[in-house]
């Protein structure tokens, strides 16, 4: 239930601060079915555009240190947010992902691994996930968040936000982990 009022929240500060629109929600599976979910990553708000542009309750990976801080910790924690020890190959992180989408939950996972990364900078963890749980890949680009939170400030500015989904459709069960992110983040840089 606070999972929601907090998106709400969220949603009225991206409408107020960033005006934002949504293009292709259409694509998102329906209610109950596991899908992944994979963006671009600029700022430290696209977990949160993410949550309010889908409205599926969402699962997060995020990196380990972002829980370091007990209150904020035990926050992101609570709306889904998955620890990720991003310098090594964390079996247990994966290990929850892979479990969350088994319940029948959306995950979202950023191909780049960290922000600022070029869109033809990315890991094959997605694809990794993606062939593992056998699972739908939803792609969106979000464009403009790093004007509402520019690096360096502490305060939200005014501007626009805008996010473009898509279905990546063209995964195969013969693809390997790598060719699966490639083809994540082909579909992310033509939204």
């Amino acid at each position: 239930m606070h999972y929601r009022i907090v998106v709400f929240f969220l949603w009225l500060i991206f409408k107020i601060f960033g005006r934002i629109e949504y293009k292709g929600r259409e694509n998102f599976p329906p209610q109950g079915t596991p899908f992944l979910f994979c963006s671009n990553h600029d700022t430290y708000l696209d977990p949160p555009i993410l949550a309010v542009t889908c409205r599926h309750r969402l699962g997060f990976l995020a990196k380990e240190e972002l829980f370091g801080n007990k209150i904020f910790g035990f926050i992101i924690h609570s709306l889904g947010a998955i620890p990720l020890d991003r310098n090594a190959g964390d079996v247990r992180a994966i290990r929850a992902a892979l479990k969350i989408l088994k319940t029948n939950r959306p995950m979202v996972v950023f191909p780049q691994g960290t922000r600022g990364r070029t869109l033809y900078e990315y890991d094959a963890g997605a694809g990794f996930l993606a062939k593992k749980a056998n699972v739908p890949v939803i792609a969106a680009h979000i464009y403009g968040a790093e004007n509402i939170l520019p690096k360096g400030k502490k305060f939200l500015s005014f501007s626009k936000i805008r996010v473009v989904v898509g279905k990546v459709d063209n995964i195969f069960p013969a693809d390997t982990y790598e060719e699966i992110s490639a083809k994540i983040m082909a579909k992310i840089r033509s939204l």
